[in-house]
């Protein structure tokens, strides 16, 4: 009676597990800047939200409806959690390499079909109690890989940690990856039986709902600045600038346009606190309010536009020119010069040696930040703010 009344409140807190997430991706596409960088994000919900509505909404004595479950919380919400865990840490979207992980879902099906092609117990079928079973002990293998890639990858979690104006990030992540922890930890007994299925679903239950709302209150939270945390996503906060901050904000701009202070890689948000006399705190404060952006997209916004001007009226290599624009290297350059133009270096090249005329007509040249030269139509801070 007792397991009967704690299998009944653990359906009630699935469903409330469904509805914060369906809340999230409610959340997710309104505030969505870059639908394309959203999108691991919203899978990675969408899957929490059917871990926990199959337990919910069916009868886990039915075959097919319990490895459905298994198959969603043991082998895709740690995966894509991978994907979500690296583009928050790195700021961007995964690497291409990094699309092989999507096999590892598939490594408990497979290893169902082995087992129920060479038995007869099943009578053919590949879903009964012993698959289920089979599928259960070969879903820990995708949380163990992710949780080693992780560990491979320490390092940019350790520099993330480090960094001030990342510290929100690195909670988030670090949120990502002791839920995965835990959730190994919940997989590997219940495959060894240790755990009675509604133990299991219980602790799996609560690890998830505290996982949701431990995410709901560090990304959801609006600070007094942009936060940037689910990736595709800014929350914002408008923020009225003194006329100090301002000026400050006017200072900026023009040591970007004048000193082309991007055009050094190594150059840091402290550098240039410290060529301003103000505090980081300060200056990410006008920076985030006055461009709506970070330091770093700042630094690559102006970087990208030298490139591209250098790229239509010069014949320089595009290694150089990558260099020149203040790109520490030439993979840095390419990536960042195609997620923001939506081109390779090159094929933007080509593109405006083969329309001098359409461009010229649109007046861009002249208006490029990174040329250090200003038509005076670019709006002061104050009217940005």
């Amino acid at each position: 009676m007792f397991m009967e009344q704690v299998f009944n409140v653990v359906q009630v807190l699935d469903l409330i597990g469904v509805l914060q997430c369906v809340i999230i991706l409610a959340l997710v596409f309104l505030k969505a800047t870059d639908i394309r960088k959203a999108i691991p994000t919203a899978a990675f919900f969408a899957a929490l939200g059917l871990g926990f509505g199959l337990p919910a909404a069916a009868d886990p004595q039915l075959a097919h409806w319990d490895a459905a479950s298994v198959w969603i919380a043991q082998g895709w919400i740690p995966t894509l959690s991978y994907f979500i865990i690296l583009q928050i840490a790195h700021g961007e979207l995964p690497e291409r390499r990094h699309l092989w992980v999507l096999v590892l879902p598939l490594f408990g099906p497979v290893a169902v079909f082995a087992f129920v092609a060479g038995v007869d117990s099943c009578g053919g079928s590949l879903l009964c109690p012993e698959s289920v079973t089979l599928l259960r002990v070969f879903g820990v293998v995708p949380g163990a890989v992710v949780l080693l890639l992780l560990w491979s990858n320490r390092g940019l979690f350790t520099r993330v940690g480090g960094q001030r104006e990342n510290r929100d990030r690195y909670w988030v992540v670090l949120t990502f990856i002791v839920f995965n922890i835990l959730n190994l930890g919940i997989d590997i007994p219940r495959a060894a039986e240790v755990f009675e299925p509604t133990q299991a679903a219980f602790a799996r239950t609560i690890f998830g709902l505290t996982f949701v709302y431990l995410v709901t209150t560090l990304v959801f939270r609006i600070d007094p600045k942009p936060v940037v945390l689910l990736p595709g996503m800014l929350i914002r906060r408008s923020i009225e600038l003194t006329p100090e901050e301002l000026a400050l904000a006017d200072k900026i701009r023009n040591l970007m346009r004048l000193d082309k202070l991007y055009q050094e890689p190594s150059f840091s948000r402290g550098d240039l606190a410290r060529e301003l006399n103000v505090s980081e705190n300060v200056l990410s404060r006008v920076i985030n309010s006055a461009f709506t952006k970070s330091f770093r997209k700042l630094l690559n916004d102006h970087r990208v536009e030298e490139a591209k001007l250098l790229l239509r009226d010069s014949d320089m290599q595009v290694t150089q020119i990558a260099f020149d624009a203040g790109f520490n290297s030439l993979a840095s350059f390419n990536r960042v010069f195609k997620e923001m133009t939506g081109q390779t270096p090159t094929a933007f090249r080509v593109a405006a040696a083969a329309a001098p005329d359409r461009q010229a007509a649109s007046g861009e040249p002249d208006r490029q930040t990174a040329s250090g030269e200003s038509d005076g139509s670019e709006p002061s801070a104050a009217e940005r703010s």
